[in-house]
């Protein structure tokens, strides 16, 4: 066998390759968990299971979060939705961590994944938790989504406050210790 044919042979397997895991990779769900802002309102998208994503809009100026997800149908115009006064939890966190919150507070919202227990009945937390942090002060809010499947597959509205999940304080303007 010539070099350019074992040369053509290798080229073409690893190129049947590719092509076979592009296959296999695409074949796997999207989704467009992402994060943004302008001026004073930050978005984020989250997963609220498998098939389902919601989108959050935070207005950092009233402090004010809130969650939909639209209906599976056209004539129902938001089938889920969520809301959290960020404000106030955020002087919630602030007492039980010993912190300050600043006179113009500084926000940024992303989402992450998280392996929450699962509760009994419909409802439980969703796949993905909202964080939100103050970056002055270095605190953190962690909100949980509740989520109902069986109301989405009926398309039945449903409404819920946010849950604060956990609260942490980083440190924040302060060095960071190292070892020698």
């Amino acid at each position: 066998m010539k070099k350019t044919q074992i040369l053509s042979l290798t080229l073409g397997l690893a190129g049947l390759l590719l092509v076979m895991g592009l296959v296999r990779w695409t074949d796997s769900p999207l989704h467009a968990v992402a994060t943004d802002r302008t001026g004073s309102v930050i978005t984020c998208t989250a997963r609220m299971d498998g098939a389902v994503e919601a989108l959050f809009f935070f207005d950092t100026t009233t402090g004010l979060l809130e969650g939909i997800v639209p209906a599976r149908v056209r004539n129902l115009p938001v089938q889920s939705r969520w809301v959290a006064n960020v404000a106030d939890d955020m002087l919630a966190a602030a007492k039980v961590h010993g912190a300050e919150i600043p006179k113009t507070p500084k926000f940024t919202m992303v989402t992450g994944s998280i392996d929450a227990y699962k509760t009994g009945g419909n409802v439980r937390p969703s796949m993905d938790i909202v964080y939100v942090t103050e970056v002055n002060s270095g605190l953190s809010i962690a909100y949980m989504v509740p989520w109902n499947q069986a109301l989405h597959s009926n398309n039945t509205v449903f409404s819920s406050p946010l849950w604060v999940w956990t609260t942490a304080k980083f440190a924040t303007g302060a060095p960071v210790a190292t070892a020698n």
